[in-house]
Parts: structure tokens; C-alpha cells; sequence
């Protein structure tokens, strides 16, 4: 979960997007889609904050989430505080790795190689 106050977000229409990693996929009933769309909205007014939109780039397995405030409604942006987050499952991506050429095998997350 991050904070609404550190995300900076002070009108409609901004958005802050976060690298998750690379040589993935979107596990489960999501394995096949490139992208993936999720609302989130506050549990106590049901206002929507944001879209958190994960994307797939398909050659590279390379994943991002951007949560965009373009679609929020307008009393958001006079909350004192909140929290937002959204999960979505993903799995590694076997086809994206050359077992021939590399004998290291990494996937990373979060900036972080595994």
C-alpha cells in the first residue's frame, strides 16, 4: 500500500506508474492479456481513487502499474490521507529466457534481480 500523500497526485489527470520487473506474465484466468485494468476506490465513502492499469510489454515479459487519476472523482483530491494499492498474481515467464546463450537465469523484481 503507498500512501496517498506520497504519491503527489493533486489533480485530475495524474498519474504515478511503478516498474515491477521483467521476464513475467500475468498468472491465472489473466495469463493471456497484455493489459489489465483494476478500479480502486476508498472502503468507507466508495469513491473511486484511481485505475490501476498493469500493462505487459509481450516481447519482453517487462510489467508496469500505473495508477491514474484521470477517471477519479472530484472529492478524492479533499481527502486528508489514504492509502492505495492494488495486487495483481504474476508468474515467471520461461519463454523470455535464452537457455542456450545465458547460463544466469534472473527475473527481476522490483529493480531487484532473482
Amino acid at each position: 500500500m503507498i500512501p496517498f500523500s506520497l504519491m503527489n497526485v493533486s489533480i485530475k489527470g495524474d498519474y504515478v506508474q511503478f516498474d515491477l520487473g521483467d521476464r513475467l506474465k500475468f498468472a491465472g484466468a489473466d495469463e493471456a492479456l497484455a493489459s489489465l485494468t483494476l478500479p480502486i476506490t476508498d472502503t468507507e465513502s466508495k469513491l473511486k481513487i484511481c485505475d490501476a492499469v498493469f500493462t505487459k510489454d509481450p516481447a519482453t515479459g517487462h510489467i508496469t502499474v500505473k495508477f491514474d487519476f484521470s477517471n477519479s472523482d472530484d472529492a478524492v483530491f479533499e481527502m486528508k490521507s489514504g492509502k492505495v494499492g492494488a495486487s495483481v498474481s504474476v508468474m515467471p515467464d520461461v519463454t523470455k529466457l535464452d537457455w542456450e546463450k545465458n547460463s544466469e537465469k534472473t527475473i527481476k523484481l522490483f529493480g531487484k534481480g532473482l
